[in-house]
């Protein structure tokens, strides 16, 4: 069977007398989940309603297709373009030059949206805007004006919140966010419907019916470009895939992903947007325009064929290096696509087997589905001629295989996908998923597993090597303690083997992973304690690396250190040695640890160069202190700031941000003399009305309501929980305080 992208399936036929035909002919069209809306030459919108099998696939039988309402607009003028808005349930029709809005299912007028005329382009996007009512942007182009209007369209109403002003009429515009992509009569350009700022991309010699602009999604537009090139350009102007090479004449183009949809007279191409190749052509009669295709009197469906099955054919004609340039692209698009890996039927051992050396990992009871294709010609072929890309294709498989290895095609053969994730971890180097393989719940099987590391020096001889695979996969049994405690036994000498120097850089990594506070109790002062020993060559390698155990260290402490270090002592050793480094932000972390709060502060501003920071670990060492160690802390930092000249605007901002923290009188006191009033005015007036409203708070006094109090004035019950006080201590209504004498 020939590879097939999409299959075609007939869903309606609009019936009309011989001499009505052409004046009832289809000109637009407009699909939402199982409603499709056409518009017609004489003026009318018909409402179809699509049967849908259990699936959610549109149904194949045209009679189970229901009509629905329908709707004239008038005499004369076609319908030019039809946009469901299904938020409010509206259906935006373009007749007559003007924008209607109707209800997507009574086909009635929406009280409120009073035409939009003069209108000869629309388009709405298609996500809502935050805001705090609900509503979504619509842009139109005015067909007497040049420039483009952007409306904020709500369930009742709508308005124009911008105008861009353009050098020519647009004759075709899409929308993705705040992106408007439009296209005049000879160039390209893209236009922010925020900031009303324009852009020109390239220009083009296309006639108005062969120019092509279409929202591709996730800010990508395509557009027929010159040279009879399919260009994706990005919202930010660049272009980060290759070009379609498309025949001239293409009169639309529409997107279904992966592929992208051309119409020419009588055909549809199909090209994929992963290698951008031509793949499949459906043969029609008149149509216009879509992935639903309508001629004069018919639509046509055209569905993917499920993922899953492109992918078999593929493999099954030996196309396996375009099979995993389709799953790749689909899963770069959405990541782990759960057409692929849920609702298909794909086997991963399936894409397993394409990879040479890593289909080892297979049982001999698994059967392929496929006939036995030669892969010689393809990925081992690409091993040697092109390293690069078949690391690429490695690297995929890496995250196919994590994707799927919770889903119920994983589970199903779990043990055959952790073999060859440790087997790929292996071939790219990848030594930190690998110990994240191993040092987490797994079932790879150990007679498979110990050749490989074993082969690629990862252990130190076969039967080490397995008793530390066993060592590790305890950590995932519960056993942490009884593992750690042999790393140590290990370290410490007890099992002589040169080869295993890094073992306590291994053990202090595994503590800084645990959330287990017994296992971390039990073996920190070991770990402190065999910092301080260990000559530094041996231990730390460089300490300047994140990933040196003197690292991992600093790491594990800081992160679960409070779980069993009581003691400010405690961080002293390991703060000592971390102070010749380049390990700053821990190194201010562990100063705040110790008290040395304006030492780290030091570092954090001259070393780290966080202000942010800086600030940020003042609020926090402050937390549970009173109000005075906070401001002793943002003063220190203030001082900090005034040492350095490049820093001034640093203070400034330091002193308006906290003016409701710091006291006036202390600020002025360590302030340079060439500070002006003007510089901190800002900081004053803060500093000064919080002083203010803290004396008023002191002098509030707490007064008891009693019932049945009555006011002084109008000797009514005083009800309400405001009231006025006199001087003389007497009550009254707030309303009453006019008449009081007093």
């Amino acid at each position: 069977m020939a590879f097939r992208a999409l299959t075609q399936t007939h869903i309606y036929e609009k019936q009309a007398a011989q001499k009505e035909k052409d004046k009832s002919s289809i000109q637009c069209l407009e699909c939402y989940a199982k409603n499709v809306y056409i518009g017609t030459k004489n003026a009318i919108v018909q409402h179809l309603i699509l049967s849908q099998s259990i699936n959610g696939d549109l149904s194949p039988d045209p009679c189970k297709t229901r009509e629905g309402r329908t709707r004239k607009l008038g005499t004369s003028s076609h319908i030019a373009r039809l946009r469901a808005v299904p938020l409010f349930n509206h259906l935006l029709v373009l007749w007559d030059r003007s924008v209607t809005a109707l209800n997507m299912f009574s086909l009635e007028s929406i009280p409120g949206l009073n035409k939009i005329q003069q209108v000869s382009l629309f388009e709405v996007c298609d996500s809502p805007l935050a805001a705090p009512t609900a509503c979504v942007q619509m842009v139109t182009s005015s067909s007497r004006r040049k420039v483009i209007q952007i409306h904020i369209v709500g369930v009742d109403r709508w308005e124009v919140v911008k105008v861009v002003p353009l050098l020519q009429e647009p004759v075709a515009l899409a929308v993705d966010g705040t992106s408007v992509c439009l296209a005049t009569m000879d160039r390209y350009l893209l236009c922010d419907s925020q900031t009303g700022c324009s852009e020109e991309l390239f220009p083009h010699n296309h006639s108005r019916q062969h120019v092509i602009v279409a929202s591709v999604g996730q800010g990508e537009f395509l557009l027929n470009g010159p040279e009879s090139l399919g260009m994706f350009v990005m919202k930010t102007g660049i272009c980060q895939r290759p070009p379609l090479q498309w025949p001239q004449g293409v009169l639309g183009a529409a997107v279904c992903f992966p592929y992208i949809l051309t119409l020419q007279p009588q055909m549809l191409s199909v090209y994929s947007m992963v290698d951008q190749q031509h793949k499949q052509t459906v043969s029609l009669s008149g149509a216009k325009d879509g992935v639903l295709v309508f001629t004069e009197s018919n639509i046509f469906s055209l569905q993917m064929v499920p993922l899953q099955e492109q992918i078999q054919t593929l493999v099954r004609h030996e196309r396996i290096e375009e099979a995993l340039l389709l799953l790749e692209g689909v899963q770069s698009r959405d990541p782990l696509d759960s057409r692929v890996t849920t609702k298909g039927e794909l086997d991963p051992r399936e894409i397993i087997r394409l990879y040479p050396d890593i289909e080892a990992c297979l049982t001999d009871d698994f059967q392929s589905r496929f006939v036995q294709v030669n892969k010689g010609t393809d990925l081992q072929v690409l091993r040697q001629q092109d390293k690069k890309a078949f690391h690429h294709h490695l690297c995929f498989l890496g995250d196919f295989l994590r994707g799927v290895r919770g889903t119920q095609q994983g589970l199903g053969c779990i043990k055959e996908l952790d073999c060859a994730l440790l087997r790929l971890y292996v071939e790219l180097g990848d030594f930190e998923s690998l110990q994240q393989l191993v040092a987490s719940p797994n079932e790879c099987k150990l007679d498979h597993c110990v050749p490989v590391l074993e082969q690629n020096n990862r252990s130190h001889n076969k039967k080490k090597k397995k008793k530390s695979y066993l060592l590790e996969a305890e950590l995932y049994h519960g056993n942490q303690i009884e593992a750690i405690q042999t790393w140590v036994q290990i370290v410490d000498g007890a099992h002589q083997d040169s080869s295993c120097s890094d073992v306590y850089g291994h053990i202090v990594w595994t503590l800084s992973q645990l959330q287990d506070r017994d296992a971390v109790r039990t073996f920190a002062d070991w770990t402190l304690q065999r910092n301080q020993e260990q000559r530094a060559d041996s231990i730390y390698g460089n300490p300047n690396s994140m990933t040196s155990p003197l690292c991992m260290v600093c790491r594990s402490v800081l992160v679960i250190g409070e779980l069993w270090l009581n003691s400010k002592s405690c961080f002293v050793p390991i703060t000592d040695r971390v102070k010749s480094t380049t390990l700053h932000t821990e190194k201010a972390i562990l100063l705040g640890r110790t008290g040395e709060y304006g030492e780290a502060l030091k570092v954090l501003v001259h070393q780290v160069r966080d202000p942010e920071a800086a600030e940020a670990f003042c609020c926090r060492a402050s937390q549970g202190q009173d109000s005075q160690f906070r401001q002793s802390l943002l003063l220190t930092l203030l001082q900090i700031y005034l040492s350095s000249e490049a820093l001034i605007s640093t203070a400034v901002d330091l002193l308006n941000n906290y003016s409701r923290v710091i006291a006036a009188e202390k600020v002025i006191q360590i302030l340079p003399d060439s500070w002006s009033v003007e510089l901190i005015s800002q900081f004053l007036f803060g500093s000064l009305r919080e002083t203010l409203h803290q004396r008023r708070m002191a002098k509030l006094q707490k007064f008891r309501l009693d019932k049945g109090q009555k006011c002084t004035v109008c000797q009514r019950d005083l009800a309400e929980p405001q009231f006025a006080r006199t001087l003389h201590g007497e009550l009254m209504h707030t309303s009453c305080t006019s008449f009081s004498s007093s």
